[in-house]
């Protein structure tokens, strides 16, 4: 169940996706830190899931693990925060996410507290508990996979209207977003690949 102040529930945030008529039962509040960043994509594999705006992680330290998907593991450095996206999820959503995630065998389902943010980038006062998977096994350093490349690009162009920091982009993410022959990918493009290897 989601963890959120009172009257901050998905009308009341008033999120920059249009409400249903009838709002969907949600169950939790989850926050995305890599290809479901994008609202479009989410949306597209999980059409029930309501997007709610960005939020901050601090603690945490986004980067790219063994198996060269995104990944965030716990750091006491007080530059390092992970910035995602929330999203107000049903039971159905939670159950393809564990499917496309690979959960318990490859991420694991943690609970922790994040602070939504302003479309400016600047953090609100507002404090929510969401569902993050996270790779707590595979934490080691490695290059991010060419085909997974493409949906990083796309979530971080579709997430930037709504408040990710250029600074954030080009600090944390963009490093990994250079070609083996030192280009970036200009476009993401649709890539035909195993099920469960976009949906982080």
């Amino acid at each position: 169940m989601y963890s959120h102040t009172p009257g901050s529930g998905p009308r009341a945030w008033n999120s920059t996706s249009t409400n249903p008529t009838s709002t969907p039962d949600y169950t939790e509040v989850y926050f995305s830190y890599s290809s479901n960043l994008s609202p479009q994509t989410m949306k597209g594999r999980h059409p029930h899931s309501l997007f709610a705006g960005l939020a901050l992680l601090p603690n945490w330290r986004w980067t790219i693990n063994t198996e060269h998907f995104a990944n965030i593991v716990p750091s006491t450095a007080p530059q390092d925060k992970v910035y995602g996206a929330l999203y107000f999820i049903t039971a159905l959503d939670e159950s393809g996410l564990d499917d496309m995630e690979g959960a318990p065998t490859h991420y694991q389902k943690q609970h922790l507290e994040v602070t939504r943010i302003n479309a400016d980038g600047s953090a609100t006062d507002q404090k929510v508990t969401a569902l993050v998977y996270v790779d707590t096994i595979r934490t080691e350093e490695a290059a991010i996979a060419p085909e997974y490349r493409v949906w990083i690009r796309k979530a971080v162009r579709d997430a930037k209207p709504f408040g990710l920091p250029d600074g954030y982009v080009e600090e944390v993410i963009a490093p990994h977003l250079v070609g083996e022959d030192g280009e970036e990918d200009m476009e993401p493009v649709r890539v035909v690949f195993s099920r469960d290897a976009f949906d982080r």
